[in-house]
């Protein structure tokens, strides 16, 4: 039986899982109705050239840009300092969290 990955919706923050770009997170800035996702993060990959991603090869971390789906709705586009304050904003949330809840256990401390 084929297992069934649910295509991330436009605004989430997905991390690369497959490619040159293994490891990074960007933003799902377009999607197609069947396995295609299109991604920029604002530096590398902009609004304008965004990288095309079978949605097998991303992870989604559950996580939306809210500043993107609000320039979205608003202006009917975004852009690349919107990106990467979003990024930015996750990667800082997601530090945060490691300290507050892992600190001690990376350094091997009980």
């Amino acid at each position: 039986m084929a297992r069934v990955h649910p295509t991330p919706e436009i605004g989430e923050i997905v991390e690369v899982r497959q490619g040159r770009e293994a490891g990074r997170y960007m933003v799902v800035i377009d999607r197609s109705e069947d396995r295609w996702v299109w991604l920029a993060d604002g530096e590398g990959r902009t609004v304008e050239r965004p990288k095309k991603k079978n949605v097998l090869h991303v992870r989604p971390t559950g996580k939306r840009a809210g500043k993107v789906l609000e320039r979205l709705h608003t202006m009917g586009k975004v852009t690349d300092a919107d990106l990467r304050y979003s990024l930015r904003t996750f990667h800082q949330e997601q530090s945060k969290d490691a300290r507050e809840d892992g600190g001690d256990a990376e350094r091997g401390v009980d």
